[in-house]
């Protein structure tokens, strides 16, 4: 018998697509972002380039897929005001804009869905300005830090200013807390375990604070309470939302070495260049043979590795097992959050949704 955890019947809601979500969320924020270009335009004509440049990295592309999650749990659960839901969904992927910002300065990045980011764009303007190429990074990045720190900012003015309870906006403010703590640990983490041996780091972990928590579990917990949900089906809704979170983590590590340029909009070099100590990196050099490794050693972290030399490593990841081991985690992970979609108190139709969007998110090619 199925359980339904936190209610005593199933809820049958409309759901909005992912499609149709992308452009409300969209059509929100690329307003948003004109009112506050204007304010800033108001203020020096310098600073409302600064918002030009946040915009245009918005338009440059992006899932969307943290709105659509917390819509998703929102309408699933029984919420029927969408309207008043979307600016709380925004204010996610206002916070993962700032996250992208300010990690494209950790790793280096300036270029990102094919285009300049922040940090590219003043990169090209102030090229024009100065002469030394670090100071022309210095004050690129100092630009992007100051766009991260804004959209951290309109991410908590999206919830005052709200129409949901004065509750539910604190609530969703706490919840927005706890995230921004999280990915921190995590990219703190990750950033560090460049300065440790490979098998230093626990890879697994900075993939659950890293990304699970703000990009899944937070989203997923955001909607179930602003429809009403009870503490039982918020833990359950986070449960769901750390395995899927995890497996995108890895999901993503894979594209990073074996995706298409073309499609994900970054290089598959990059990691491999980095020696960044993701779960396959760590996994291959463990189960490499001796030989292989004398390979690795040659390849992973240059900063000249060749596409040629990727091409050896991808082999060598194939060859000792490392990559269809991260397969068969992906799997475990999205079944175990399958499952507990199961036990939700939503309609099949609902259940189809979500569990859909799992097996998407996972098994993408970008």
């Amino acid at each position: 018998m199925k359980k339904n955890i936190g209610t005593a019947s199933v809820v049958q809601t409309p759901s909005h697509s992912l499609q149709a979500v992308r452009s409300d969320i969209n059509d929100f924020l690329n307003q948003h972002y004109e009112q506050q270009r204007m304010r800033a335009g108001l203020l020096h004509a310098d600073y409302g380039f600064l918002w030009d440049a946040i915009a245009t990295q918005h338009r440059a592309g992006g899932k969307r897929f943290r709105p659509y999650l917390c819509l998703l749990a929102y309408e699933a659960l029984g919420g029927t005001n969408y309207t008043s839901a979307v600016p709380i969904a925004a204010a996610l992927e206002l916070l993962h804009a700032a996250m992208l910002m300010h990690d494209d300065i950790i790793d280096r990045d300036f270029v990102r869905h094919n285009e300049l980011n922040v940090a590219g764009t003043y990169q090209q303007h102030y090229g024009m300005l100065l002469t030394d190429e670090n100071e022309v990074k210095h004050f690129a990045n100092s630009a992007a830090i100051l766009s991260g720190d804004l959209l951290l900012s309109d991410a908590y003015q999206l919830i005052i200013g709200s129409q949901i309870p004065a509750g539910q906006r604190l609530r969703a403010a706490e919840l927005l807390g706890e995230a921004i703590y999280a990915v921190s640990a995590g990219e703190l983490l990750d950033t560090e375990a460049a300065l440790y041996p490979p098998d230093y780091a626990d890879s697994l972990k900075i993939a659950e604070l890293k990304t699970a928590l703000y990009s899944c579990s937070i989203p997923l917990a955001l909607g179930g309470m602003l429809a009403g949900a009870n503490r039982e089906t918020e833990l359950a809704l986070r449960q769901i939302g750390s395995g899927l979170g995890i497996a995108f983590q890895l999901a993503d590590d894979l594209l990073g070495v074996f995706g298409s340029e073309q499609l994900t909009g970054k290089t598959v070099i990059g990691d491999l260049r980095e020696g960044k100590r993701t779960y396959l990196l760590q996994r291959t050099l463990h189960l490499a043979s001796p030989e292989q490794l004398t390979v690795l050693e040659t390849i992973i972290g240059n900063s000249d590795c060749t596409e040629a030399m990727a091409d050896e490593a991808r082999a060598i990841m194939i060859a000792c097992g490392a990559k269809a081991e991260l397969e068969q985690l992906m799997r475990t992970y999205a079944d175990t959050a399958t499952k507990l979609v199961a036990e939700l108190p939503v309609d099949a139709a609902a259940q189809a949704r979500l569990t859909d969007f799992i097996d998407q998110a996972i098994w993408r090619t970008s």
